[in-house]
């Protein structure tokens, strides 16, 4: 805790330095981890005390102290269905269908998928939430509330969003095999890059994670996807 304070201080008067104050009321100190009674610290920024807060929105994604992202997934749930709303109301129902789609996928699509390699649930309850927006949107797109879902996502040439999240998933993977990403991959999975290149049965590996939480984050998922194509 002393060596982050220190950090704190280094960070401050490097800014005041270049004259880029910091805002310490902008500031705010999230504790990750699983300990029950985590140790408590009172940061400070140029003489004022950081706030101790449970959850924190960093470049548009809302995470907490478990590492949890239910929240975040709600929260976009209810930014899609709004921006959704708008749209109806702005371009009514009898717009062209080629201008509700693009709207949709400008406004409220992209909203559901954004950063998704971090926070995509693992929970069917979460994952109905979502499609529920898009599900939703295809009858407003179409005029349709009478076909089943698929006949919609066919007419309008969508995915489904769970699907749309594993192909950006796999996206993420080979860039980072591809060097695109500073990541050591080496850390998380084990790469054959043979098994990429070719029809080879090599199967990625993962570390052994104890906690719902990691077993269900990024590279514990596009390991269990990608071995369930060979």
């Amino acid at each position: 805790c002393v060596s982050l304070q220190r950090d704190i201080e280094c960070i401050y008067t490097w800014g005041k330095t270049w004259l880029m104050n910091f805002n310490s009321d902008k500031c705010k100190v999230l504790t990750i981890g699983r300990l029950r009674n985590p140790i408590k610290f009172t940061y400070e920024m140029n003489d004022n005390v950081l706030e101790t807060v449970s959850e924190y929105t960093d470049l548009e994604v809302l995470a907490t102290g478990h590492l949890t992202f239910n929240a975040h997934a709600q929260n976009i749930t209810s930014k899609a269905n709004a921006s959704l709303g708008f749209i109806k109301r702005s371009v009514g129902f009898d717009a062209p269908i080629n201008v509700k789609r693009t709207l949709y996928l400008t406004l409220v699509r992209s909203k559901l998928e954004y950063c998704s390699v971090v926070w995509s649930p693992h929970t069917h309850s979460l994952i109905s939430t979502l499609e529920k927006v898009q599900r939703r949107a295809t009858k407003y797109i179409l005029n349709d509330y009478v076909s089943d879902y698929k006949d919609r996502l066919i007419a309008c040439s969508f995915l489904p969003l769970s699907y749309r999240r594993e192909i950006l998933d796999f996206s993420f993977l080979f860039k980072c095999f591809l060097g695109q990403y500073d990541i050591n991959i080496n850390e998380f999975i084990s790469s054959p890059y043979t098994a990429l290149r070719s029809n080879s049965q090599a199967k990625l590996q993962s570390k052994k994670f104890f906690t719902t939480t990691f077993k269900n984050a990024y590279f514990q998922r596009i390991v269990t996807i990608w071995n369930s194509l060979q």
